[in-house]
């Protein structure tokens, strides 16, 4: 490593320069999109073209633009400004006496936004960075007499949601919380270890998120034994731990020199598919060198853990979790004490001994320490990415940045009347504490004090205590769609590893690190949705919070992440939600939420017919279009279940009569007829709730709302609706409708209550359930606003 810091360092002082030359130039061009670079239509009908605002690198999602728009000049002059006041524009002096690792950090803040000269459709980031990846493959050849050519590894942890997702009751949040967190950690000291064992630096890392990982790497000649040996002292210690839930892949594709140079996408097609093949083959390393453990060299343990469900015998040290009959295994033990401290933890740190119990984890041989201080006797691995305007300097030189500190709402940040209840509840557990004369009582009860303490995380009951209307909890699921076949078949122009590695980079940005800004309500900034983050990489997203705000969330998000991607069409975010009490089984909300999610991938439309050549799409799939862009809210077994005998009874093979039941509303529909986009979400979910809820409307006090879903009923089963009921409805009150005018389109409500009821379209009526549950939940509880 010592030689690889030289080297590094002149190529990232190089790349910097080439930044502050950027920011003093007059006459500049600007960095284009990604997002505008990919897709599947053809390339000569792309009329739009839009540009990334040169911001540095904050948790503010950032918006692309169009050429002409005057905010590209106003971030330019203002980032040149943070530059000049923070880091003395980047002079020669100052940035030869920082470490690589600094200097890699400030030029993906301040070069991921500024194009390369003469290319605007590559950041100097990316550039310099691919250039600091083959520098070192060089190096290494040179150095170490590694064999010419190169490799790309790829890691991929098999298994994460059904680790995540295994948890059985009590501490459950906790837990969750935790496995997340662990799962990023695991990755990166996988990383580590195929880095140190290839002599690489992060910078050879391409693409990070979601558990799969891609590192370039120079080629010794004895790699497949380095490897075989990662793989198999990783997943002998993942069968052990996790009874066969989590597992390694790791794969290489060996590369020459002028396949790197020009389009990868082939290559990596060829990494999928050698990784696909590995995957089905789980623990075939092991299996080949009969070290896999079939049956247990000790009979299964006479205790059963409350949270994972897993069969376990007390360790040496280990005592009863919480009271008697209630149980964890180690591992459950060592997360939940864990998820007490990730919200404050600012440094991992690495150590081969046995630190802290409380604050640590091991993985292998190795323990990570969690801290929220700055120690000099131990060896830092990454610094916890913070939005501060001196987070550079605490970097030192051996340390990483780590995007991992997911959206989580602290007891103090509930509203006034949910945290009274809070300290109302403390105060009994306190008196419960003085009387009490049974040690494991005792600790129980100090934990559930603390648990309740102003920066804990929010308990799910509290949550669902901040709703508004119903006190229930949603459950909501997203991940974006067709993001495989983007990479390897949906670049115009070639795919070369500065544009796919921009193109994860960029995608990781929006789950890892822009989502705090994208949860802050459109109508005031600094309000919070009652909302924690459970998992977030990648490209896919579990979040469990107040229902309201989880219902509000799924529609804005999908719509941020359409804006922060150009709108392209191609790119799209599929969603599904639930709603629970707050005592139903988290695992449950997770796989209900799961299934929900599925719905909308499935939701799928005829062949749109854009490309000329449209049988050649990857997206076309048996007549159908692969674009999903879909969300199915309020998503109910019992619903999928009526839809299913509804759609069979009722719909003929080749019939186009839309089904009388919607579970799942398009983003982006085509109508053929028209030869135009319909977005379902804001047709059929969004402008019929904000009429049924707007204020004043006499409705929202009475039974209209479930009168009306009453008549959906009819609907389904014969196909009608009775029209004088409606009419005999909405004349009871037509003088008050009458009166009240909606601001967007200067219309009644009256005439808008008739336009979605008297004279609704058999699509708007499949899917008037929505907007009619929303609303009916929205008025429990008295309905009170917060």
């Amino acid at each position: 490593m010592n030689r690889i810091e030289p080297v590094l360092k002149a190529i990232l002082i190089e790349g910097l320069q080439k930044v502050r030359e950027w920011f003093l130039r007059k006459n500049v061009s600007y960095l284009r999109s990604i997002f505008d670079q990919v897709g599947f239509i053809d390339a000569d009908e792309i009329s739009n073209i839009s540009y990334v605002p040169p911001y540095s690198l904050t948790s503010e999602v950032i918006y692309p633009v169009n050429r002409k728009n005057p905010l590209l000049d106003d971030v330019r002059s203002k980032t040149y400004h943070e530059i000049f006041t923070q880091h003395h524009s980047f002079n020669d002096d100052y940035l030869a006496g920082l470490p690589a690792n600094k200097l890699l950090f400030l030029l993906e803040k301040f070069g991921g936004t500024v194009p390369v000269d003469g290319d605007s459709t590559i950041s100097i980031f990316d550039m310099y960075k691919i250039m600091g990846a083959k520098a070192i493959v060089r190096l290494n050849r040179k150095t170490l007499k590694h064999e010419q050519g190169n490799l790309i590894i790829n890691i991929d942890l098999s298994g994460i949601q059904r680790f995540i997702y295994n948890i059985v009751s009590r501490g459950a949040l906790k837990n969750l919380r935790s496995r997340s967190f662990f799962i990023e950690l695991l990755c990166g000291h996988t990383v580590n270890r195929v880095i140190n064992s290839f002599n690489l630096h992060h910078i050879n890392v391409l693409i990070n998120g979601g558990g799969n990982v891609k590192i370039l790497s120079s080629k010794p000649s004895n790699h497949k034994e380095l490897l075989d040996n990662i793989d198999r002292d990783m997943n002998l210690w993942l069968s052990e731990e996790f009874n066969g839930r989590l597992n390694l892949v790791l794969t290489s594709v060996e590369t020459s020199g002028s396949d790197i140079n020009g389009d990868i996408s082939k290559l990596l097609n060829k990494i999928s598919t050698e990784s696909f093949i590995k995957k089905n083959r789980k623990f075939d390393s092991l299996i080949q060198r009969d070290e896999l453990p079939f049956v247990d060299k000790e009979n299964p343990g006479f205790q059963r853990c409350e949270i994972c469900g897993k069969d376990f015998t007390f360790q040496a040290g280990q005592k009863e979790a919480e009271h008697e009959g209630s149980l964890r295994c180690a591992f459950c033990d060592v997360l939940v004490r864990l998820g007490m401290i990730i919200s404050k933890t600012k440094y991992i740190y690495i150590s081969e001994k046995d630190i802290n119990r409380s604050s640590q984890i091991k993985v292998e041989d190795t323990f990570y320490f969690l801290s929220d201080k700055k120690r000099s006797d131990l060896q830092c691995a990454w610094v916890i990415f913070e939005d501060k305007q001196d987070f550079h300097d605490d970097l030192a030189a051996s340390e990483n940045t780590l995007f991992a500190r997911n959206y989580i709402i602290k007891n103090e940040m509930l509203p006034k009347d949910v945290y009274e209840q809070i300290d109302e509840k403390k105060k009994e557990l306190k008196v419960m504490l003085k009387k009490s004369e049974d040690s494991i009582e005792k600790q129980w009860l100090r934990d559930e004090i603390d648990s309740l303490s102003d920066e804990h995380p929010a308990m799910l009951e509290h949550l669902a205590n901040s709703s508004e209307g119903a006190k229930l909890i949603g459950a909501l699921r997203m991940d974006a769609d067709n993001i495989g076949k983007i990479l390897y078949k949906g670049f115009y122009g070639n795919a070369t590893l500065e544009k796919v590695s921009s193109f994860s980079r960029n995608l990781n940005y929006f789950f890892k690190l822009y989502l705090e800004s994208t949860f802050k309500t459109d109508t005031n900034k600094q309000k919070k949705r009652f909302i924690h983050v459970i998992y977030a990489g990648g490209d896919d997203l579990f979040a469990l919070g107040a229902w309201n705000d989880i219902a509000e969330l799924s529609l804005c998000i999908n719509k941020t992440f359409g804006k922060y991607t150009c709108q392209n069409i191609d790119l799209g975010l599929s969603a599904g939600f639930t709603i629970h009490k707050s005592k139903f089984p988290v695992s449950k909300m997770a796989d209900l939420s799961l299934v929900a999610l599925n719905y909308s991938k499935d939701n799928l439309e005829p062949c749109w017919f854009c490309r000329k050549k449209w049988l050649e799409c990857p997206l076309f799939r048996n007549g159908n279009c692969l674009r999903k862009d879909s969300v199915t809210p309020f998503f109910t077994e019992y619903k999928a279940a009526l839809k299913y005998r509804l759609d069979k009874e009722f719909i003929l093979k080749y019939s186009s009569e839309p089904s009388r039941l919607k579970l799942s509303c398009k983003r982006k529909r085509f109508i053929k007829e028209l030869q135009r986009v319909e977005d379902e979400v804001e047709k059929f979910i969004v402008k019929p709730f904000k009429i049924f809820t707007a204020n004043n409307v006499p409705q929202r006090r009475s039974g209209f709302m479930h009168n009306a879903l009453n008549m959906l009923e009819v609907w389904y089963s014969d196909g009608l609706i009775y029209l004088p009921k409606i009419a005999w409805l909405l004349q009871k009150q037509r003088e008050e409708l009458q009166r009240i005018i909606e601001k967007d389109t200067k219309e009644s409500m009256y005439d808008l209550y008739d336009q979605h009821l008297h004279l609704a379209t058999p699509r708007m009526l499949s899917a008037l359930h929505i907007p009619l549950s929303w609303a009916i939940l929205l008025m429990k509880e008295g309905g009170k606003k917060r």
